[in-house]
């Protein structure tokens, strides 16, 4: 679009002309973003299973003590994977939880 701008200005095209390609550009814009959104919920919905499963895994946590530091380790590579997988830094993904603080 600002090329259009450019070359109208600098007599390379009439304003006509210009005119008539600037509602195909917004169509395509649209559409570029429309399927960018598309991918971009689509990733999201492909994670929301995996995001629903660690919170059920947080919330038995909670309510029961865990059985074994093997657990806990589990856990929290399961948190630094999906962090990573999202782009998060890996302090923002699981805090290390010493043994003597369950």
């Amino acid at each position: 679009m600002a090329q259009l701008i450019v070359d109208v200005y600098a007599g390379k095209l009439h304003p006509r002309v210009a005119a008539g390609l600037a509602p195909l550009l917004n169509l395509q814009l649209r559409a570029i973003e429309t399927t960018d959104l598309e991918r971009r919920l689509a990733k999201l919905e492909k994670l929301l299973p995996e995001t629903e499963a660690e919170e059920d895994l947080d919330r038995k946590e909670d309510s029961a003590p865990l059985s074994g530091l093997a657990d806990m380790l589990a856990h929290a590579c399961k948190r630094n994977e999906r962090a990573r997988t999202l782009g998060l830094e890996k302090d923002e993904a699981a805090p290390v939880v010493s043994p003597e603080a369950t």
